[in-house]
């Protein structure tokens, strides 16, 4: 039987909406531990491995009895633009920068996220069965009009969470990084951001918050919208 996680064509120079829930619609984070332990792993996967992330990581894994798969010491050949973590589901915006391989592939990647993510969460909750459901879905990025857009609806997501307060609080996505109060060099804002040249940030920032969305272009790379 082939393994769920099976080889997706991957272009180079070509970006990426990637996304997956909760089996059932069921939560996959329950509380802040969950949230930082899948941030954790999203760079541990990511920089093969580093320092602080490594750290962190091992002591979460250490204490729920998750394995840890084996990462090579080599430059990833993708790069994170955009993520956002939902309590039942997840967004990410990625680039496959250079040509994927069978060991340094968004494939590979995402494998080893699912994994070892799937192996806390059972620990942590006694749970058996799968968390996600299904393969994760992955749709191609055509144009920057969509790019753009994509980036401004990842970052939207936790508005219905968020009642009154403002999208900046969220503390689960790549928007901080975004708006300059956190600089992880993981992530990769300069190429949405140089689409604002003259204030990028304040830009930016208007352009998610009080311009107004494009369900056309949404339909086209999401697939099942909404997906919630």
């Amino acid at each position: 039987m082939p393994s769920i996680y099976y080889h997706r064509n991957f272009r180079q120079g070509s970006f990426y909406h990637i996304f997956n829930r909760g089996a059932n619609k069921l939560n996959i984070f329950k509380d802040v531990i969950d949230y930082s332990t899948f941030t954790d792993i999203l760079q541990y996967y990511l920089n093969y491995p580093n320092g602080k992330a490594l750290s962190i990581l091992q002591r979460h894994a250490k204490k729920s009895k998750t394995k840890l798969l084996k990462v090579r010491n080599l430059e990833s050949s993708f790069e994170i633009h955009s993520y956002c973590l939902m309590p039942n589901h997840f967004h990410f915006l990625i680039y496959q920068k250079n040509k994927p391989t069978q060991n340094n592939s968004i494939t590979n990647y995402m494998r080893r996220i699912m994994i070892t993510y799937s192996m806390f969460a059972k620990h942590k909750y006694k749970r058996s069965g799968t968390l996600f459901q299904g393969r994760y879905k992955n749709v191609i990025v055509d144009s920057t009009e969509q790019l753009l857009h994509l980036s401004k609806y990842i970052h939207r997501n936790p508005l219905p969470l968020l009642k009154s307060q403002p999208l900046s609080t969220y503390p689960y996505s790549s928007y901080q990084d975004y708006l300059g109060n956190l600089d992880r060099p993981w992530l990769k804002t300069s190429t949405i951001l140089n689409h604002f040249p003259k204030t990028p940030i304040q830009q930016y920032k208007q352009f998610v918050e009080q311009t107004e969305d494009s369900p056309a272009l949404l339909e086209k790379i999401s697939l099942d919208q909404p997906y919630s």
